[in-house]
């Protein structure tokens, strides 16, 4: 069913938002550069938001779910660790935008105080799904463990993100055979 005009509109404005916040940064992108990028008009883009800090807070809203989404359905029973980090990896690229704007909040003092609680709500979700995966494979110490991983995760992920000749495949194989 094809979307609505309506909705068509928002999603372009989020998509160009996303990319504009992930590349320049909450506070070097202005709605008109928005509304540039989206081809819309900024009376428009005022028409589904009330300002840049009401953007912002809808597509961190939307993406934190897209993020729980995706971590949801990894099969945290599973005993392939490998699948795991690929898979982890695989949502890095599919949802590159996204990730490169988290990237970009943790890096802005300000934004960081904005959403800090929900910063820590995605980043301890994510940790207690590599903790119970790593308890299931009887890792010594899973939690402290789990944090070691995300750290890693989150450390080669923001690499991947700034460097696009990062050799994001050779660090995944090292990676898994750091926890086979």
């Amino acid at each position: 069913m094809p979307q609505s005009k309506t909705k068509k509109t928002k999603k372009n404005i989020l998509n160009t938002s996303m990319k504009l916040f992930g590349e320049n940064g909450f506070y070097n992108t202005s709605v008109k550069d928005i509304a540039n990028a989206g081809n819309i008009s900024t009376g428009l883009l005022y028409n589904y938001f009330d300002n840049k800090d009401d953007l912002l807070k809808n597509i961190f809203i939307e993406g934190s779910y897209k993020i729980k989404e995706t971590f949801e359905t990894m099969d945290s029973q599973s005993t392939n660790l490998q699948i795991f980090i690929v898979n982890i990896f695989e949502v890095l690229r599919k949802n590159s935008k996204l990730w490169k704007l988290m990237h970009t909040i943790k890096m802005q003092k300000d934004l960081v105080k904005i959403f800090k609680t929900e910063l820590d709500d995605i980043t301890n979700y994510i940790v207690d799904i590599l903790t119970e995966y790593l308890e299931n494979k009887n890792v010594k110490d899973p939690k402290k463990e789990a944090l070691l991983l995300f750290a890693t995760i989150d450390g080669v992920s923001n690499h991947y993100l700034i460097n696009k000749n990062y050799p994001i495949e050779q660090v995944i194989k090292l990676l898994i055979s750091k926890y086979k």
